[in-house]
């Protein structure tokens, strides 16, 4: 016994369905089981399949809290005045924004960025599995080589993916972003995710834009189709 008082009874949560995007998948590879071109689903690839499906239902809910939240900060923003402003040469005042609302943003930037890089890397082992389960095994030094070919086959370029590591890392192991907006133009505000307490920005390395993580969300969601449509292929 480790102390904790055993579970006699619980309740499990209804899953009411959402991405779909391992439908498509399974139904290709339960024709190919069903012809006898290869076995049986095995249980890891099919608890995989659940794992990756339960990612693709978190990340819009984190890009669409995000929006609602960024959509906000610029309201506040949009209230500033002239003595708010820092430049390079003037130094402001801070503007106050509702602290919670700030915070929020922080989390779920750094939830965006974890769970897109968690659900790349699932897809990857799914991926691997697939090829092995269909007849074609990838090593695991040839793995990300395989993925980025398929990739490219289809036209997704992997330099969101350059993006989501180079900022997950950050934000993962070396600090906690600090925010502020870009007013340069009047109207079209940008935030801004400092990886630490800039009076000037020449030098991109240390920060980046919410345009980003659009990128991102965009890079991953064709990379996503492209992937799906790969694997439909493999058992064709």
């Amino acid at each position: 016994m480790n102390g904790k008082a055993m579970v006699a009874k619980w309740l499990h949560l209804e899953e009411l369905g959402g991405d779909p995007w391992v439908l498509p998948i399974w139904t290709v590879v339960s024709a190919a089981v069903a012809a006898g071109k290869v076995p049986a689903i095995s249980k890891e690839l099919s608890e995989m399949g659940v794992h990756v499906s339960t990612r693709f239902n978190v990340i819009p809910r984190i890009i669409n809290r995000l929006n609602d939240e960024i959509s906000d900060i610029y309201k506040t923003a949009r209230t500033h005045k002239p003595g708010h402003v820092f430049t390079e040469k003037s130094k402001g005042k801070a503007l106050r924004v509702d602290n919670d609302l700030k915070y929020h943003i922080i989390a779920d930037i750094d939830a965006f960025l974890f769970e897109v890089n968690a659900c790349a890397e699932l897809m990857h082992r799914f991926f691997q599995l697939l090829h092995g389960h269909a007849g074609s095994p990838v090593a695991d030094a040839d793995l990300t080589k395989k993925i980025s070919g398929a990739l490219k086959k289809h036209g997704v370029a992997a330099d969101w993916f350059c993006m989501l590591d180079r900022n997950r890392n950050f934000a993962t192991h070396k600090g906690t972003p600090y925010l502020s907006i870009d007013v340069t133009n009047d109207g079209a505000y940008e935030l801004l995710i400092m990886k630490e307490n800039l009076t000037r920005f020449d030098e991109s390395k240390k920060y980046f834009r919410y345009s980003e993580l659009v990128a991102i969300a965009k890079g991953f969601s064709a990379a996503k189709e492209a992937l799906q449509k790969c694997l439909i292929d493999l058992f064709k």
